[in-house]
Parts: C-alpha cells; structure tokens; sequence
C-alpha cells in the first residue's frame, strides 16, 4: 500500500479532519482516506454526467426543428424510411 504525505496542511483544516474522525470512531489516517475516496467518486460521477450530456446534446444537434407549416405526419415517415 502506498504512503501519502501532506504537507502544510491548515490547523483549522486538521482541527476539522479532526472532529470528523472522532465523530466516525476512526483514527485520522481512516477519515482521511474515506474523505478522499468519497471526493474521487464525486469527481468521475460528475465526469460521466458531464460525457453524457455532451452526448446528448451531440445527438440532439443531429435532429432538425420542424420548419413552420411542415407537416410533422411527412417528418415521421421520413425518418421511419432512414
């Protein structure tokens, strides 16, 4: 398993890791490691969330409005004929 160091970390920023891991029952190193595994799955969640939209708005980018007075019967039949 592999060591991190930290340096520099803000007394106050300690102080709250701090609380959080007495109020879990877990030593600081456990809180820590929690926080940042939680912090890592927000990230890809929010990157695949982000992927997807630009997907979607890919694939919406494809499809035309209906032009005023066109017939939206017409457009289906089109569409099922690609």
């Amino acid at each position: 398993m592999a060591t991190l160091y930290v340096r520099n970390v803000p007394d106050t920023l300690y102080k709250r890791v701090q609380e959080l891991a007495e109020e879990e029952h877990l030593s600081i190193n456990a809180e820590v490691i929690t926080i940042l595994d939680k912090a890592i799955d927000r990230t890809e969640k929010k990157r695949k969330s982000l992927a997807a939209m630009e997907h979607i708005e890919q694939l919406r980018s494809q499809f035309r409005p209906a032009e005023e007075g066109e017939d939206t019967l017409s457009l289906l039949r089109e569409d099922r004929d690609r």
